[in-house]
Order: structure tokens, then sequence, then C-alpha cells
């Protein structure tokens, strides 16, 4: 028995609606696939960003302790190196302060003296020593005459009265003050304190 025209409509329109409905079905998966898919990027994403994260963290941390690691050994090395330099430095004193009593002393003093006379370009001179080297036979009108050699100008070297507290070695000066010429061995050794950490730190460090 065939459809009659309204049982057709009926058919019809159950079927548009099915039809419809499964669209809107397949619509709101797909989307609701899209939703998902979207929060697990955005998820991954997001933890790939804190990892990311994390490592730079860690690996800051890892070069600020390398950093300090290395400022450390570098501060420890060179205070090492200073403990070292001014050992050398102090056997260095303690070698001039044997060589005041040495037999070659005198003439090494005679030497200093003079050195500092030529410094001053010699003239009428006194010369202040500690109270050691004060006893000892110095040729004062030897060395002048030496100084007189070396500058071309008359002079006359006289041992004050003063005394000076050194290990050795001498003050040399015009006799009105004008010109100074500090030559004790604490005021040499001064002068060549630079030069030697430089040959020092050479020689241990190099």
């Amino acid at each position: 028995m065939g459809l009659s025209s309204a049982d057709r409509i009926v058919e019809k329109i159950v079927g548009d609606a099915r039809r419809e409905a499964d669209r809107i079905v397949g619509e709101a998966r797909a989307y609701a696939e899209r939703v998902v898919e979207e929060a697990r990027r955005r998820a991954r994403e997001r933890i790939d960003s804190e990892l990311s994260k994390y490592r730079a963290s860690r690996e800051e941390e890892a070069r600020r302790a390398l950093m300090e690691a290395r400022v450390k050994a570098r501060e420890r090395w060179l205070k090492e190196r200073e403990d070292l330099i001014s050992q050398a430095i102090e056997r260095v004193r303690e070698r001039l302060a044997r060589v005041v009593e040495e037999p070659g002393y005198v003439k090494a003093l005679e030497q200093l003296i003079e050195e500092a006379a030529v410094s001053i370009g010699g003239g009428d001179l006194v010369v202040q020593l500690n109270e050691r080297d004060a006893k000892l036979p110095l040729d004062l009108e030897g060395v002048a005459r030496r100084v007189k050699e070396r500058t071309g100008v008359d002079t006359k070297i006289e041992l004050s009265d003063r005394r000076v507290e050194c290990m050795g070695g001498a003050i040399v000066m015009s006799r009105d003050g004008s010109f100074v010429y500090d030559n004790t061995l604490e005021s040499r050794l001064a002068r060549r304190e630079a030069e030697m950490r430089l040959a020092a730190a050479k020689i241990l460090f190099a």
C-alpha cells in the first residue's frame, strides 16, 4: 500500500530533521575536538614554557655558581701569590740585615753615599747614618773626590751629628737642606719593591 501525501511529507520532515541533527552533532563534535586540541596545545605550550623557564633558571644558577667559584679561586690564587711574594721580599729584607755585618759593607756604604751625592749634583753635603754605621772607617774624602770627577762640581762631604733609624745606607743632603736623597737600605728596597714583586711573580708563576 503506497504512502499517502501526508506520510511522505512527514517522512521528509523527519528525514530533514535527522540530517540536520546529524549535521549539528557533527559540527558540535568537531568543535569539541578543536576545543580539546586547543586546550591540549595550550597546556603543552604552558608546560614547555614552564620547563624552559625552569631550565633557564637552573642554567643561570649554574652559571652564577661557576662564576662565583672562579672568582673565589682567583681570589685564593692571588692571595697565595701575594703571600709567596711577600715571603720572598721578607727574605730580601733579612738578607739586607745580614749584609751590614759583612766585611764588604763599608765599601758598599761608600758607594751608596756616592750615588746619593751624584744624584744631588755634588757640592757642600752632609751625610746622616745610623748609630752603628757612623762608627765605621768611611773614606768620605775619597767619596767626595769621586763625586767631583763624576759631576765636575767641587764636593765636600761631612758626617752629620744626627742619626737615623734604619738598617743601613745613608741619607745625603745639601748643607742648606734644599736637596735630600734618601739612600737607606729601606728606601732602596721600597723603590725596588714593585720591580721585585713583578720579578718574583714571573719566577713563581711563570
